[in-house]
């Protein structure tokens, strides 16, 4: 099964990001990356850092569930302590896209969206009209600049 992830740290983001890509290269088959884009917090996250996100295309066999809880595994292996939803944090990977599945409202965000629509512009996410490029088209958030600072490696 084809998935899609959103992964994003804004505590050391140039150590966490690769370690981070490290482990699920050795978990998955990791297919397609996107460049590493740089982000404002969305939402009341306590401090200001700068958040690093980029999307990665993985292939699987596990349930979207045993997904789930695989990713939640490797986050706290790389150090995210289970806290509030809005504290910074050193890795944070969620499952956006698995077959007919999509996480619900991503396209609200840039930090996801412009990630995923760089390594599959063309894919129409379940439910949605337009592909990720055009949804990329027509997103306008003044509030959410967002910033593509380097290409990232598998």
């Amino acid at each position: 099964m084809r998935a899609y992830l959103s992964i994003g740290s804004n505590i050391r983001p140039h150590r966490n990001i690769p370690r981070a890509l490290r482990k699920i290269k050795k978990t998955f088959r990791a297919c397609k990356i996107s460049s590493i884009y740089e982000t404002a917090p969305v939402g009341p996250v306590s401090g200001k850092k700068e958040f690093w996100n980029l999307a990665l295309q993985i292939e699987t066999r596990l349930s979207r569930e045993k997904l789930r809880s695989t990713l939640k595994r490797l986050e706290l292996e790389l150090g995210r302590l289970p806290r509030s939803k809005f504290a910074p944090r050193p890795i944070d990977i969620d499952l956006i896209l698995y077959g007919n599945w999509k996480r619900k409202g991503f396209e609200r965000f840039a930090f996801v969206l412009f990630p995923l629509a760089e390594i599959a512009p063309r894919l129409k996410p379940p439910g949605k009209k337009r592909s990720l490029s055009g949804l990329v088209r027509g997103f306008s958030d003044p509030g959410q600049e967002i910033r593509k600072i380097k290409k990232a490696a598998l």
